[in-house]
């Protein structure tokens, strides 16, 4: 009997290991971000978009899961808009914890409608070297730059900008099918009445 309270002591133990163990087996891991381009590339094809975007306002108060307001200043993968609503995932304890006048290099995938940001692949772009817990962001823009140089000063263009582009060159094509048909008809018209003048 004396062995059979340390043996169901030990079992329960190590149920409870194993019940809490897939948790922190399938919660996301943290890799530094990309410092070079070669690992630049690979984040661009692991979510729906990457961002560099400043941070309007933060819409949801002091929220565990920060969300807030962004204008988007260049779109390196992904179709964004010029304003976007991202909200923070939690990644092992780190979030995205948007602050106004902030500026983000971020991976973003679609949830429900919106955007969704990970505290572990979002990078905080100010110029000072490990920033609070979050990853340095600059050594990662740098490398974004050496893939996609900077646009030139008061250039805007992200991927709606050239998606809206297309669209109004659609609709100029319209406007120049129309008009040459307008023309082809009045043509025809005048001829008609030439011929029964005749």
């Amino acid at each position: 009997m004396r062995f059979v309270m340390p043996l169901v002591a030990a079992i329960s133990a190590v149920a409870g290991l194993f019940h809490a163990g897939p948790q922190q087996a399938f919660a996301c891991t943290c890799a530094p971000l990309p410092d070079g381009p070669g690992r630049a590339r690979e984040y661009m094809k692991t979510s729906d978009a990457l961002v560099l975007a400043d941070v309007i306002e933060r819409t949801n108060g002091e929220s565990a899961y920060p969300a807030a307001r962004l204008r988007v200043e260049r779109a390196y993968s992904g179709s964004v808009g010029a304003e976007i609503h991202v909200t923070s995932d939690n990644c092992n304890g780190i979030i995205v914890d948007f602050q106004r006048g902030q500026r983000w290099l971020m991976t973003l995938d679609q949830r429900d409608g919106g955007w969704q940001a990970h505290g572990c692949s979002a990078g905080l772009v100010d110029g000072v070297v490990n920033v609070r817990r979050y990853y340095d962001g600059d050594p990662w823009l740098a490398a974004m730059n050496e893939i996609a140089p900077p646009l030139p000063a008061g250039d805007p263009r992200t991927e709606p900008a050239a998606s809206d582009d297309r669209n109004g060159a659609a609709a100029g094509a319209v406007a120049v099918t129309i008009a040459g048909l307008a023309g082809a008809a009045l043509a025809c018209v005048y001829v008609a009445r030439r011929r029964a003048r005749d």
